[in-house]
């Protein structure tokens, strides 16, 4: 039976296809995210013992600088950056003694004796050691080690924190020695390692170091003998400027090795970047920087700018599109 009663129009529903409003909404993220300027770049590993007790520390302002000839052999060191009357440099914090105090990497000398020795690990994922599993190495484990000296680094001093805009990156430069020289980062007793550096890599990669860091890794030497380590601090100050230095690491590896000798050691091979001691002052005014593009090509930041945009334009089609054949199906 027919109704005269007239139809009702049928209640109007918004559709939003989900797959289309999610990917705009990422994409409008992304976009925020390197418009305001943070960093989307992969930073090297941060220890995994962040947590750990004994990486606490609070250094003061005030702790001295003192210089002379020192073998250091057990206890707690750093390697960091530090202001020294106003100038960048790569120093040593020692915390051996009963009061901390920072020294200059020239005046020390590392030694790793018969307690630093262990049997080089038999897993595959330690192959980058270099050593023959089971070869006795020397060591400076990233968990400290009675007789051993225990060696990380900082982001600590009081005026880095103040005046570093960010944080740190630490490279190293060169390596000399008899043996080879890894670093690495390992979390607990069953996660794997994460290499930093190794003497056979011609170009190890930067680590970067956020500010107020406390980090210490696994130093493994597979010969004993005179090692040459050129360390480099490099950092952009709040005011624009850009500050590095470097410093020779020296170390006494085997009980038999002279220390004296390692002192005296020099590098054979010439290296590339700053010469060791040397910084980049700290100028009244930043200096103008070189624009990062050249030859016309687009950096990397604008290109994922420019790619995000395409995409959230892209996006913004395909809505158009699909809205207007929801209205065409409605005023059929």
């Amino acid at each position: 039976m027919r109704s005269d009663r007239p139809r009702s129009e049928p209640e109007e529903r918004r559709i939003r296809p989900p797959g289309v409003v999610a990917a705009l909404v990422v994409v409008a993220a992304l976009v925020a995210l390197v418009v305001s300027g943070v960093d989307l770049r992969p930073v090297a590993a941060q220890s995994p013992d962040g947590d750990d007790p004994s990486l606490d520390q609070k250094i003061q302002s005030d702790e001295p600088v003192l210089s002379g000839p020192v073998e250091l052999g057990r206890g707690h060191v750093d390697l960091a950056p530090r202001f020294v009357d106003g100038v960048w440099k790569a120093m040593v914090y020692d915390g051996t003694g009963s009061s901390s105090v920072w020294r200059s990497p020239d005046d020390v000398v590392f030694r790793l004796g018969a307690d630093a020795v262990v049997p080089a690990p038999t897993a595959p994922a330690y192959s980058f050691l270099g050593a023959t599993p089971g070869q006795p190495v020397h060591v400076i484990s990233q968990t400290e080690r009675p007789g051993v000296v225990w060696i990380g680094w900082n982001t600590q001093d009081p005026e880095v924190i103040e005046r570093v805009e960010r944080g740190v990156t630490m490279r190293v430069m060169d390596v000399e020695g008899p043996g080879q020289l890894s670093v690495y980062l390992q979390s607990g007793n069953f996660g794997g390692p994460e290499p930093l550096w190794s003497s056979l890599d011609e170009s190890p990669a930067p680590v970067w170091v956020d500010l107020n860091t406390h980090v210490h890794a696994n130093w493994v030497f597979t010969e004993p003998g005179a090692y040459l380590v050129r360390l480099a601090f490099t950092a952009e100050l709040f005011d624009g400027q850009e500050v590095a230095a470097t410093g020779d690491l020296r170390f006494a590896v085997g009980e038999e090795t002279d220390a004296d000798l390692v002192r005296t050691a020099s590098f054979e091979t010439p290296v590339t970047g700053p010469e060791p001691d040397s910084t980049v002052g700290l100028a009244p005014e930043a200096p103008e920087r070189e624009p990062a593009d050249s030859g016309g090509i687009l950096s990397g930041s604008t290109l994922l700018i420019v790619g995000l945009v395409g995409l959230a334009v892209a996006g913004l089609v395909i809505w158009g599109v699909i809205r207007s054949r929801i209205d065409r199906r409605k005023v059929r």
